[in-house]
């Protein structure tokens, strides 16, 4: 079985903390996670090794708005959901707000699950432009998830550029 959907970070993290993060979130090995470029031969190479039981596949581009980090999560053999309750642990784990589609009552362009890195959680709006899937929180939501976002936000970033 397979299960595939993208997360969208506030900020970006480090490749080894994401990993632990997720196979704490999943209770599996760390050696069962791999986090690779999308797209590449690596992460194919991923995908196909018996072992692999979570592949977060990075996007190579930052996009505009308030979540330009795009992973797409891959979840194989019987790690087969992705309730809240892990994204949550994830969000906590890394100190991020993130953005899914995950367990939203319908999926639309302006309704998101917002996960904050304190593990609050709501179905939000978020302004969306179509042309660059820039995702923007709008005032009222962005006022909610800084009242959630701890001040050592942060700690697990990793360098980009």
């Amino acid at each position: 079985m397979l299960y595939w959907t993208d997360l969208y970070l506030e900020h970006d993290v480090a490749d080894e903390a994401m990993t632990v993060a997720v196979a704490s979130a999943f209770g599996v090995p760390v050696a069962a996670v791999a986090v690779a470029p999308a797209g590449t031969q690596q992460a194919a190479e991923a995908y196909d090794r018996p072992t692999t039981r979570v592949l977060v596949q990075r996007e190579p581009f930052l996009q505009p708005g308030d979540f330009p980090f795009r992973l797409s999560v891959v979840l194989k053999g019987d790690a087969v959901d992705l309730p809240v309750d892990r994204l949550r642990l994830i969000a906590r784990a890394l100190g991020v707000a993130m953005i899914t589609d995950v367990e939203t009552p319908s999926y639309s362009d302006e309704q998101w699950r917002l996960v904050a890195p304190d593990g609050w959680t709501d179905v939000v709006l978020v302004d969306s432009d179509d042309s660059d899937e820039a995702f923007t929180l709008t005032p009222e939501t962005r006022r909610l998830l800084d009242a959630h976002t701890a001040p050592t936000q942060g700690t697990h970033l990793r360098q980009v550029g």
